[in-house]
């Protein structure tokens, strides 16, 4: 698997493509319920803050992405094929069950 270096460089060339500053990545990250900031992206891009696995789920929709098309992109080797599947599912449910609960709270 890739170094937390890696995978912030892949998430600043997503960003990058979609013409983003670090700032309207972060505000839409927030508007989706994650807390993240100017410099939560700036960390993870630098790799000095790893991105969690359900920040990736919401990253991945962000760029308009599914979680296995995120993966694929950070080169997860193919030992973890069976694995990522069921994160992938995982992941899946939970931003699912969160999503539920913002809407029943709000």
């Amino acid at each position: 698997m890739r170094n937390d270096v890696e995978i912030g460089e892949t998430v600043m060339n997503l960003r990058r493509q979609h013409g983003w500053s670090q700032t309207e990545l972060a505000k839409k990250l927030a508007a989706q319920g994650l807390p993240f900031h100017q410099q939560t992206v700036q960390r993870i891009e630098q790799g000095t803050r790893p991105l969690r696995l359900t920040e990736a789920a919401y990253v991945a929709d962000t760029f308009g992405l599914g979680i296995n098309q995120l993966l694929d992109l950070l080169d997860v080797p193919e030992s973890a094929t069976a694995y990522r599947s069921g994160f992938a599912d995982g992941v899946g449910a939970a931003v699912d069950a969160l999503n539920t609960l913002r809407e029943t709270c709000l």
